[in-house]
């Protein structure tokens, strides 16, 4: 699952919010380093007052002119100082290779901004460059199948695993999935 605004590769150090807290249980002590989260929603305020709490400033990419989440939550998260916030992003474009190096975000006017840690938060659409490879068709805002799209993965072996429907799962969740898929193929094979 992607935010629909952030393009470009996944080099390391670009995660989730769950992954933070993973590297937070067993890493209490992060690194310093330049933090970068995208989105607004609660999830990235949280995320943003967790990182706070261990001596660091991060700055938020915004898509939209307010923050998604109202100001009693961003007040609940922050009574001081708040996060830098960068509002009107249009499309973000991540850069470095092999790790995160920066974002450079298309707004009135252009910047980049340096990030050693990336972080998407919130409203996720599911990840559909496997899809367009694969010229099956779907909504390019909702990034949601198409009706002659389902359809079409009807076909004899045609297999797909993942969140092509928009639910959103973790880890266990796509593991599990990819485990059912695959006795599917291996029967399907035989």
């Amino acid at each position: 699952m992607e935010r629909g605004w952030v393009f470009g590769q996944r080099p390391a150090r670009v995660l989730h919010t769950l992954h933070l807290l993973q590297l937070l249980n067993n890493m209490p002590e992060m690194p310093q380093a330049r933090y970068a989260i995208m989105g607004s929603e609660v999830v990235a305020y949280s995320t943003a007052a967790k990182l706070a709490q261990i001596n660091h400033r991060p700055l938020i990419v915004d898509h939209g002119k307010t923050a998604a989440c109202s100001v009693f939550s961003c007040f609940y998260f922050f009574r001081g100082q708040a996060p830098q916030r960068i509002p009107n992003v249009q499309t973000a474009y991540t850069r470095g290779d092999p790790g995160i190096e920066g974002v450079r975000l298309e707004k009135s006017p252009a910047e980049s901004v340096p990030a050693d840690y990336l972080y998407l938060c919130g409203d996720f659409v599911p990840n559909t460059e496997l899809l367009a490879t694969a010229d099956i068709p779907f909504h390019p805002k909702t990034r949601q199948l198409t009706t002659d799209s389902v359809n079409q993965l009807r076909r004899q072996g045609l297999f797909i695993a993942g969140n092509m429907v928009g639910n959103a799962s973790g880890g266990e969740g796509a593991y599990f999935s990819g485990i059912r898929i695959g006795k599917q193929i291996a029967t399907y094979l035989k």
